[in-house]
C-alpha cells in the first residue's frame, strides 16, 4: 500500500490517475464493497477501486468494445435491415401501390421492396431496452439532434429525412407500406395496454376515452373523472367503442423515448395518442386536426379515407374542425388505404379524415403529432405587442396624438371611402409606424420564448444505462447499511458536457438571466411547471461555452473562470449536475478525503 501514500485526497489521487500513475498491481480489487469491510478498510479500497479506472485502461476498454461491436455490425446489419425494414435505406421515388384504390398527385404512396441489397453500416440495430420486449431502435449518436435526425428518419424509412421536409411536411398525405409486420410493435401493443388498464392509475376524460361514430355522427361514452377499470374499458370496446389513450408516453417507456427524441428535431411539443377500434367499427367520425400526423399502425388492418381541405381558410388550420357529416363530403378521397402492420400514414393538418377497422380483427395504431399552434402567425402574436411596447417607449412617432377628426374618416362606416384624403393619409402613416416595427421587434426574446414554452411542455430525456451512471441519477456511494452515504464531489480534471443540446434554454427575463431545462418534467403533460435557475452574470460564460461545445465534453478546469477563480467554476458547474443537466466522460464515484 505504499504508492497510496503519495496522495493527500481523492481529488489529488484522480488527477495523478488521469497522468497516468499505475495502479499498482490492485487490478482485481472488487467494485461494490461488502459489509465485512472495515471503514479504514474500505477508505483505502475506494481509493484502489479509482486506480483500476485508469485512463489509459477506459480508453483501451472502451476502444476494444468499439471494433467489436464494429465487427458484429458489419456481420448482422445487412440481414438485420432485410428483416426489419425491407429496404435498402435509399432514396426512393414513389412508385404505384396495390394498397391504394385511389390517389391523385396531392398524395403519394410509397412502397417497400424487398428485393434490393441493403448497403453496409448505414442503420444500426435495435438494442434491448429495460423491457425484455422493448426493441425499440437505439441509435449510437452522442449529438442528441443527431439522434433526433436519425429517430425520425426510423419512423418514415425510406424516404429520405430532407426530400420529405421539403416536399411533403405540411403539403400532401404519404402513404409508406409494405413494410414488415413487426415493424412498430416494439412501441405499444393491445398486451401492454392492458397491463396498463389493471397496474395503472388510468382516469376517463384525463388518460382516456371511449367514442362510437353511429351513421356518421360520433358519441362520446366516457365517464368523465371515473377510473378506467379494465372491465369498464373491454366493455365498452365489446359494445362497439373505439379505445383512444391521450398519453401513453405516461406509461410507456418505449412511446417517451420516441417522443422525446423527436421534440429535439422538430423543436415544438411532440405528443401521441392511441387508438383501438373493434373489428369493423369506426370510432370517429369526419373531422380534421390542427396538428401534423403520422399514423403508425401497429395491429390489425384499418381503412383511411382522406380529403383536400375544404378551402383556403382551412388550409393549415389553427384550430381542429367540428365533425363533418357524410353529405358534406362532395369531393372523392384525396386518398383512399387500407393500413397494414407496419404501415405508415403521414397528412397535414386540415386534411379531413376518417377511418374503419377491418372486418377481421381489431386495429391499434399511434399517432404521433408535432407542430400544433407553432406557426409564423403564433410567433407574431407574440412579437407584435413586445414591439410595439419597446417602440413606444423608443420612438416619439409611436405616442403622437391621433388626428381630431380621426373618427370622422376611420371606421367600418367609412369603410367604402377609399380614397378621400384623410382617409388615404392614415392608411400611409398606420403602414408606415408598421414597417418601423421591425426596428423594435425583438425577434430573438420572443424565439427565448417559445422555446421555453416547448421545454415546459416536452417530455424529460430518456437516459441509458450508461449516461446514468455518469450523471446524478446514478452517481455516489451506495447505501452500505453503516455509517453515512457520501455524495458526489467533482473536481477539476473531470470532463463535463449537457445532458442534451435541447434539454436548456438561457433566457433574460424578469431582469434576470435564467437557465430553463426540462430534465425535471414528469411524463404527465405540464404536470412539473416551469423549471429554471437563475445565473449570475459572470456564471453566463460557463454556460455559453457549455452549449457551444456541446456534444463534446469539456474538462471543468478548461471552462471560463469565475470571477477569475476555478472554485467557483466548480462549484457552478457542480450545481448544474445536481440539478441534472450535465454529464460526466467517466461514472462519477462517491468522492472522500483520505486521512
Amino acid at each position: 500500500m505504499g504508492p497510496l501514500k503519495e496522495y493527500d485526497s481523492v481529488a489529488a489521487l484522480r488527477k495523478k490517475l488521469i497522468e497516468g500513475q499505475p495502479n499498482g498491481g490492485n487490478s482485481e480489487l472488487p467494485l461494490h464493497l461488502g459489509y465485512s469491510l472495515s471503514n479504514k478498510e474500505r477508505k483505502r479500497a475506494k481509493k484502489l477501486q479509482l486506480l483500476k479506472l485508469q485512463k489509459s485502461e477506459l480508453k483501451q476498454r472502451f476502444k476494444e468494445e468499439k471494433i467489436r461491436k464494429k465487427e458484429t455490425m458489419k456481420k448482422k446489419n445487412k440481414a438485420w435491415i432485410k428483416a426489419m425494414l425491407g429496404t435498402n435505406g435509399k432514396s426512393a421515388e414513389p412508385i404505384s401501390s396495390p394498397l391504394v384504390a385511389e390517389t391523385t398527385d396531392n398524395s403519394e404512396v410509397l412502397s417497400c421492396s424487398d428485393d434490393e441489397e441493403p448497403p453496409e453500416l448505414v442503420y444500426v440495430p435495435p438494442r434491448k431496452m429495460l423491457s425484455s420486449k422493448s426493441k425499440l431502435k437505439s441509435f449510437n449518436i452522442h449529438d442528441s439532434r443527431g439522434r433526433a435526425l436519425k429517430m425520425l428518419q426510423w419512423m418514415i424509412e425510406p424516404y429520405p429525412v430532407k426530400k420529405f421536409m421539403q416536399e411533403i411536411f405540411e403539403k400532401r398525405p404519404l402513404v409508406i407500406g409494405k413494410r414488415k409486420a413487426d415493424y412498430y410493435q416494439q412501441l405499444f401493443g393491445t398486451k401492454e395496454f392492458d397491463a396498463i388498464l389493471r397496474k395503472k392509475d388510468v382516469l376517463f376524460g384525463r388518460n382516456l376515452d371511449v367514442v362510437k361514430c353511429v351513421k356518421g355522427v360520433r358519441k362520446t361514452l366516457t365517464p368523465e373523472g371515473e377510473r378506467a377499470y379494465p372491465s369498464k374499458v373491454w366493455g365498452h370496446f365489446k359494445e362497439g367503442c373505439s379505445v383512444r389513450m391521450l398519453n401513453p408516453q405516461t406509461y410507456s417507456l418505449p412511446v417517451w423515448r420516441l417522443l422525446s427524441v423527436l421534440t429535439e428535431y422538430f423543436n415544438s411539443f411532440v405528443g401521441c395518442n392511441m387508438y383501438l377500434t373493434p373489428a369493423g367499427h369506426q370510432g370517429f367520425a369526419a373531422h380534421y386536426d390542427d396538428i401534423e400526423a403520422f399514423v403508425l399502425q401497429i395491429e390489425g388492418k384499418k381503412h383511411w379515407k382522406v380529403y383536400n381541405p375544404m378551402d383556403e381558410d382551412s388550409t393549415l388550420p389553427r384550430e381542429s374542425s367540428r365533425d363533418f357529416l357524410p353529405h358534406e363530403l362532395k369531393e372523392k378521397p384525396v386518398l383512399e388505404v387500407t393500413l397494414e402492420p407496419g404501415d405508415l400514414l403521414y397528412f397535414p393538418r386540415g386534411y379531413i379524415h376518417h377511418a374503419t377497422a377491418d372486418d377481421d380483427a381489431h386495429s391499434l395504431h399511434l399517432t404521433v403529432s408535432c407542430h400544433q399552434k407553432h406557426t409564423y402567425g403564433d410567433f407574431l402574436m407574440e412579437l407584435l405587442p413586445m414591439a410595439v411596447k419597446t417602440a413606444m417607449e423608443e420612438d416619439v412617432e409611436f405616442r403622437k396624438s391621433l388626428p381630431v377628426d380621426f373618427g370622422q374618416h376611420i371606421g367600418s362606416i367609412h369603410s367604402e371611402k377609399q380614397n378621400e384624403g384623410a382617409r388615404s393619409d392614415f392608411f400611409t402613416k398606420i403602414g408606415d409606424l408598421v414597417s418601423r416595427l421591425m426596428y423594435f421587434a425583438p425577434v430573438d426574446a420572443t424565439a427565448d420564448q417559445f422555446a421555453v414554452k416547448v421545454l415546459e411542455e416536452s417530455l424529460p430525456p430518456v437516459l441509458s444505462e450508461g449516461e446514468k451512471s455518469c450523471s446524478v441519477f446514478r452517481a455516489g456511494e451506495p447505501w452500505q447499511g453503516v455509517e453515512e452515504v457520501n455524495g458526489v464531489t467533482l473536481d477539476i480534471n473531470i470532463g463535463v458536457r449537457l445532458v442534451r443540446y435541447g434539454a436548456v434554454r438561457l433566457v433574460g427575463e424578469a431582469n434576470e438571466i435564467r437557465l430553463h431545462y426540462n430534465v425535471g418534467n414528469t411524463r404527465v403533460y405540464r404536470e412539473a411547471g416551469t423549471k429554471f435557475v437563475v445565473i449570475a452574470d459572470e456564471e453566463v460564460d460557463v454556460v455559453e461555452a457549455l452549449i457551444s461545445q456541446y456534444p463534446q465534453y469539456s474538462l471543468i478546469k478548461d471552462l471560463p473562470d469565475i470571477g477569475g477563480k476555478s472554485g467557483k467554476t466548480l462549484a457552478f458547474v457542480t450545481k448544474l449536475f445536481e440539478i441534472g443537466l450535465l454529464l460526466t466522460d467517466a461514472p462519477v464515484l462517491a468522492m472522500r478525503d483520505v486521512e
